[in-house]
């Protein structure tokens, strides 16, 4: 049986990983999380994305899939455990995937690349997120441009061997696709 992504190579990607938490989000503390998803291996932390506003959001971002994966397993998941923001005025959050992780970015435009990018990279992208998330709150708009996620533009624009929409790393078709 393989070993879970943060022990190959002898822990390398891991403490790669890992001091560019210490350095970039240092309240962010890495060990075995639990919440609403369930469990998993990963960062949690507190984080306020704009200083000007009192708003402050626990965070854990996930990458741990499951002992047997290698890195990356997948696009590491980012949940909003406090407050809980997936319920908005009794409706489902528009920019948040069913499972509960926050929506960063359309998968298949493969903004952030896990061989070459950080988790502290996806990390940035979602304090951006919170920033929007919150002007949303106070506005009811969505600030900048938005994917469309029904599912007639998705037929439309994701290819079929696309990343799915979802982030597990695997195919559109094989994946959301028989969903929609």
């Amino acid at each position: 049986m393989k070993r879970p992504w943060f022990q190959e190579d002898g822990g390398a990607r891991f403490q790669v990983e890992n001091r560019a938490f210490e350095n970039h989000f240092p309240q962010f503390k890495w060990g075995l999380q639990a919440g609403f998803y369930g469990q998993g291996y990963g960062w949690s932390g507190e984080i306020r994305p704009y200083p000007n506003l009192p708003d402050k959001f626990l965070l854990h971002v996930i990458p741990d899939s499951g002992p047997g994966d290698s890195f990356p397993p997948r696009i590491p998941p980012i949940f909003c455990i406090r407050p809980d923001i997936r319920i908005i005025n009794g409706k489902r959050h528009k920019h948040i995937h069913g499972y509960g992780g926050i929506c960063v970015f359309l998968p298949s435009d493969r903004t952030w690349n896990p061989f070459k990018d950080k988790i502290v990279d996806l990390l940035n992208m979602g304090c951006d997120w919170l920033v929007k998330h919150m002007i949303y709150i106070r506005t009811g708009r969505w600030p900048g441009e938005e994917t469309p996620h029904d599912k007639e533009w998705l037929k439309r624009n994701v290819g079929v061997n696309d990343l799915c929409i979802c982030g597990s790393g695997g195919k559109f078709k094989k994946c959301c696709l028989r969903l929609i």
